[in-house]
């Protein structure tokens, strides 16, 4: 592998190599703030360009010059122009002197000097990294719009509509107020063509002077000496006094004194970044690209208060697009050019593999490693992902940085990365900054950055791009934990036979032959996967079956569940596929055949939603058009309402998913399939595996002996709850109010509390009355909310009234299951896991709240299906009332 064995050679970090802020006296808080609002605009000058060999104005001016001599030598007013341009410095009057002897020769001079640079200063690149919301320049050249990534609208003082549709709606474009050299009729040069731009064109200066008043403006390559913009600023500074700006402007020191610059301040609200000139063209561009870094790695901080983390609410969300998200937003942030970001597969094999790229495939990009790629043990970020040096503290050093990829080798060696090598993706990146991501507190992954520029990272930017690894670690722990909640559906994932004969075992599904499918959510990759082997399926019939899958976007019965995380019924699928709502996608019904009514659900594992079921059958829909039959089965066999038959498999398939056995190891003695197997051996005793007629179910032996097999099943080791309880809802005169909840029934085992209570039916004859407040809590949740859940002795900050009459544990947990039908309540089954205590410990040690999230999910939906079961009985159920029902105000 590739961790690096070598001390750094001079015991330098990436800390140490981080380029040192530029040390600005000036206030730049209220600069940062409108970059980061996106309300500042950068004017850029000639300066700019004239660090890759373009002239400034008059330098240009005596090109021309140069060019007309040669053409006619003998021309005196050749004479005359030099001595304008050397002597009084009246450009523009040259520049009209020489339109007036050159005619349109002045167009292809301009053309010559300024249409063939293709190549961007670090100037440009620095400029074009900050998140400005406009650009201006004085420019003919291409160069600026050519720096950004992707190629920005330019408009022209000829578009003064266009560059106010760009300002109002918020769109980035470079605006050109001498012209673009590629559009001859814009091009602004003479003194009477800045005569008619500054006098003529109101709608444009009107929107240059109202950007100067509202926006900030960053003067970059600019000598504020030109009249027509300083002119516009008066104006404004007429208007609005000195709440303009204030407005920034980097000047060379060879440029400005302090006069200038008090000048500057006080007249047009212009701040001075004062810059060293340097011995060169290249010293000088790097004073100002410091400058422009400094300003950028303050800026990703400022944005970092507005990043929208990721919307890990968002039912669609998976960790590939999520990833891809954070990966586009460090780059932009960090003003970088490229980025990828790196995750682990397989916690036990320590290797990455690349995630995403930023530009994503598809995007204007150079040549770049594919997608999805194993990333080399021996590259840059392979080797930062397996290398730690535990006596790091600081994210500086866990961190890499490249400040210049031409010298990779010294910069790696120089942080103690000698074995990495340097494997460029982009023949145009100069430099890297990369660290890794954490998830857990377990390194799972590297996010990197590349810019064109040397040296193009601060320390503040390092600090923006571990906040987003930061997030890319929340995505993986995320999407982690999403995927493991669907590990109870494991062994049925592939394998939809074997589901199939679980949920046939359900007595009130086997009458609808249904059919299914089960959709594993994929959360990395952002697809519901299928596991159903479709009829006649061409591949190995001994092999797995070919999957079959749904992007999360796409237009689906599975995904539209996914989405609302609600059921659906359609009641007859041809009928579906003729309609304009069409719901279910031809390319699913047609590969499984599905036909006759469909249901869908999303299973829900532990409170998150870990798979999508989608079920048919012929069957139920020529039941539901034949109707409602007179009743010779119990209504759970028999009645067709389009709310039951999902029903009925949700809370199947609900039990089936939550079995703790297949979530964790640690309990491995609860099994769904022995608790379901378990039941329907108890209820072979009394219908002898046959359908309930009505004289069964008015039977009170039938009756009893019903109820007591779900009480059985649901306190066998199977399942593991401890006492059970049947409550029905009762009017009577003994009993004060309008309604209460009788005890009718009950079971306990030995090892519950309170050994007197392990006879059978103990608590038959306790009532809750109706002001209890847990009673009146099921009763208004129960229409909305009509599935078993966990209740405790202190959620109403009242004392439990009947926590001594029911053994409870005062301290403890228990769940409560409505009994409903038709929207009316009938009862309710309660449990709890309480068990019989000896001494302070150990009763501290088996309080319900001990029972794991994972078994209390589980005794929950084991509830559930118990409600279902005795809804049918219970709409008939009415047992003697006792001689005396105790509460907790007394026996009657």
């Amino acid at each position: 592998m590739a961790a690096s064995k070598a001390e750094p050679m001079d015991g330098r970090g990436c800390g140490d190599l981080l380029l040192e802020p530029h040390p600005i006296a000036l206030d730049l808080v209220p600069l940062v703030r409108a970059i980061s609002d996106r309300s500042a605009v950068v004017f850029v000058g000639a300066g700019a360009s004239m660090s890759v060999g373009l002239p400034s104005w008059s330098g240009f001016l005596w090109r021309c010059l140069d060019r007309a001599r040669q053409a006619t030598p003998a021309d005196p007013a050749w004479d005359f122009i030099r001595d304008r341009v050397l002597e009084s410095g009246d450009f523009l009057m040259a520049a009209e002197l020489l339109q007036q002897r050159l005619g349109n020769q002045i167009e292809g001079y301009i053309w010559d000097e300024f249409g063939g640079a293709s190549k961007p200063s670090d100037i440009h690149y620095a400029i074009a990294r900050i998140p400005f919301c406009l650009a201006v320049t004085t420019n003919y050249d291409r160069l600026l719009e050519s720096a950004y990534p992707v190629y920005p609208g330019v408009r022209t003082w000829q578009d003064p509509g266009a560059v106010f549709s760009a300002v109002k709606n918020h769109r980035f474009a470079v605006v050109k107020t001498h012209g673009d050299v590629g559009n001859a009729s814009t091009l602004v040069l003479t003194k009477t063509q800045y005569r008619d731009l500054m006098h003529l064109n109101d709608a444009f200066n009107a929107c240059l002077r109202t950007m100067l008043s509202y926006n900030t403006f960053l003067f970059v390559g600019y000598s504020l000496r030109d009249h027509d913009i300083l002119k516009l600023m008066d104006e404004a500074r007429l208007t609005h006094g000195k709440d303009i700006g204030p407005h920034y402007a980097i000047l060379f020191d060879d440029e400005v004194d302090e006069n200038f610059i008090t000048f500057l301040r006080e007249s047009y609200s212009i701040r001075v970044i004062v810059v060293p000139r340097g011995g060169t063209a290249g010293a000088s561009t790097r004073s100002v690209v410091e400058v422009l870094k400094t300003l950028s790695g303050k800026v990703a901080v400022a944005r970092l208060g507005g990043y929208q983390a990721s919307r890990l609410y968002d039912p669609l969300f998976n960790r590939r697009e999520a990833a891809a998200r954070v990966l586009r937003t460090a780059v932009e942030i960090t003003g970088s050019r490229y980025g990828e970001l790196c995750y682990i597969r397989d916690e036990g094999i320590r290797a990455v593999y690349r995630e995403c790229l930023y530009p994503a495939a598809g995007e204007p990009a150079p040549a770049r490693p594919s997608d999805q790629a194993a990333v080399s043990p021996f590259s840059v970020l392979g080797t930062l992902f397996l290398k730690r040096n535990l006596l790091r503290r600081t994210v500086a050093e866990d961190s890499v940085y490249i400040p210049d990829t031409a010298n990779s080798v010294h910069f790696l060696q120089a942080q103690g990365f000698a074995d990495a090598r340097y494997e460029p993706a982009h023949t145009d990146t100069r430099s890297l900054l990369a660290c890794p991501v954490y998830s857990d507190g377990q390194r799972v992954g590297v996010v990197a950055v590349e810019s064109e520029l040397v040296s193009a990272y601060t320390a503040d930017h390092l600090v923006a791009l571990q906040h987003m690894a930061d997030e890319a670690g929340w995505a993986y722990y995320e999407t982690s934990s999403r995927n493991r909640a669907s590990a109870g559906l494991d062994r049925y994932i592939g394998n939809i036979t074997a589901f199939e004969e679980v949920m046939a075992k359900s007595r009130f599904l086997k009458d609808f032959d249904l059919s299914y499918i089960l959709y594993r959510i994929d959360y990395v990759t952002g697809r519901l996967i299928a596991s159903h082997v479709p009829p006649g399926n061409p591949g190995d019939p001994n092999g797995p079956p070919e999957q079959f899958w749904f992007n999360f976007e796409d237009k689906s019965l599975a995904a539209t569940v996914l989405r609302t995380r609600k059921s659906f019924i359609i009641p007859d699928a041809e009928e579906d596929i003729r309609s304009p709502e069409q719901q279910l996608s031809e390319r699913g019904r047609s590969r499984y055949g599905i036909t006759g009514t469909v249901f869908a659900m999303p299973v829900i594992v532990a409170g998150s939603t870990s798979a999508v079921l989608v079920a048919w059958s012929t069957k139920a829909l020529q039941a539901r058009a034949a109707g409602p039959r007179p009743l010779a089965k119990p209504e759970a066999a028999i009645e067709y309402a389009d709310d039951k038959i999902p029903e009925r498999i949700k809370r199947m398939v609900s039990l089936i998913a939550n079995d703790p056995s297949q979530l964790d190891d640690r309990f491995r003695d609860y099994s769904s399939i022995k608790l379901i197997d378990d039941i329907n051996a108890r209820f072979k005793r009394y219908d002898r595996g046959g359908d309930w007629s009505v004289e069964m179910i008015r039977s009170r032996a039938f009756q009893d002996g019903i109820i007591r097999s779900v009480f059985e099943a649901l306190i066998h080791p199977a399942c593991g709850i401890q006492r059970v309880r049947l409550w029905r809802k009762v009017r009577t005169s003994r009993l004060p109010g309008e309604m209460a909840f009788l005890c009718v029934r009950s079971l306990t085992t030995r090892r519950a509390t309170q050994p007197r209570a392990t006879r059978a039916d103990a608590y038959a004859g306790v009532a809750s009355l109706w002001d209890d407040p847990f009673c009146r809590y099921t009763l208004q949740r129960y229409e909305n909310d009509p599935y078993a859940r966990v209740q405790h002795a202190s959620m109403f900050g009242e004392p439990d009234q009947n926590h001594s009459l029911l053994d409870k544990d005062p301290d403890g947990n228990w769940y409560v299951a409505p009994i409903v039908h038709e929207s009316r309540l009938l009862g309710f089954l309660s449990a709890d896991t309480h068990v019989r205590s000896r001494g302070r410990r150990a009763a501290a040690a088996s309080r319900a709240d001990t029972v794991p999230p994972k078994v209390q999910f589980y005794h929950l939906r084991a509830l559930d299906l118990g409600a279902d079961v005795l809804t049918p009985l219970m709409r008939v159920y009415a047992p003697a009332l006792p001689a005396v029902i105790r509460t907790s105000k007394g026996n009657f």
